[in-house]
């Protein structure tokens, strides 16, 4: 029995980073949607049910740290997958507003693509031994 490639949605409005990120998580066996927008990628969490979800903060119309409250709202609608949020704003508070929102980890842009890589999938498996145990949303 063969199992499905883990599927990651990225959040991300620059198209030449979601590009970089999309290639790189594509070799390495992942399957991976972009989404330009929040109201996009509201939709696709809900329709492609992605094991993770790379959000930038810094977004046009609704930014990242808010579209992850209103996910977490809407979670006992829908399950939410491990959200990791990224910015290049590293001199702020948003680290902590991220988790306090609820994001499962807050990696700096740019990021090493490996270290990216190894945030991510140490989310999803978590989460993944999570609902295996009738656990929700766990935060490694």
């Amino acid at each position: 029995m063969r199992t499905r490639a883990p599927i990651l949605l990225i959040f991300e409005d620059d198209p030449a980073t979601a590009l970089m990120v999309k290639v790189f998580f594509t070799s390495h066996g992942w399957q991976v949607y972009s989404a330009p927008d929040a109201e996009q990628a509201e939709s696709l969490i809900r329709s492609v049910r992605p094991d993770a979800v790379l959000m930038d903060v810094w977004m046009p119309g609704i930014d990242g740290i808010t579209c992850l409250r209103k996910l977490t709202c809407d979670a006992r609608a829908f399950p939410i997958p491990p959200i990791v949020l990224w910015s290049a704003d590293v001199l702020s508070d948003l680290k902590r507003q991220a988790m306090a929102a609820g994001a499962t980890a807050f990696v700096s842009k740019p990021g090493i693509l490996r270290e990216l890589l190894k945030t991510i999938t140490t989310s999803t498996d978590a989460a993944r031994a999570a609902r295996s145990a009738g656990v929700s949303s766990p935060k490694p």
